[in-house]
């Protein structure tokens, strides 16, 4: 399983929870990985002065692992909430993509000719006229020259 504990980056800061490549490089605070990785020498000469220095050197490398692993779960918890809103924001997205081709759509009909908002004028007679105008345009018009047929 991947594990974002250990993981350094110039770009990317795990003490502020940046996710996106920051430009400056953050120096106000060190990482919070900053120590030298554990080893079983280095615990042990650590731990050289007490009574069991095997059982001290034990316990710290458990104690280390215990804040390691509550760290890696905090930055899980974090991930995981990044990434719900993420997808929060993505349906949000295609709503309003939705939301824009409908307008789009009613500001496209609106602005041809012989459109049902161009009659608005009437105060609650567009409907009777677009139908009634729905219905003529099925018809022919006197007007209108018939097409020959030879």
């Amino acid at each position: 399983m991947y594990s974002p504990v250990g993981m350094h980056s110039k770009s990317i800061s795990f003490t502020h929870f940046h996710l996106l490549p920051s430009p400056t490089v953050m120096t106000s605070t060190p990482a919070p990985m900053s120590l030298p990785p554990l080893s079983v020498d280095g615990l042990l000469h650590a731990h050289a002065a007490s009574q069991d220095p095997k059982l001290a050197a034990l316990k710290q490398a458990h104690t280390e692992r215990i804040g390691l692993k509550t760290k890696n779960e905090q930055l899980w918890k974090l991930i995981e909430k990044q990434r719900a809103g993420y997808n929060q924001l993505i349906q949000e997205l295609e709503r309003m993509r939705s939301e824009r081709d409908a307008y789009k759509t009613k500001v496209v009909a609106s602005m041809q000719p012989g459109s049902v908002s161009d009659r608005k004028a009437d105060n609650g007679a567009a409907l009777a006229v677009a139908t009634a105008t729905t219905a003529h345009s099925n018809m022919e018009s006197p007007m209108t020259p018939r097409p020959r047929h030879t």
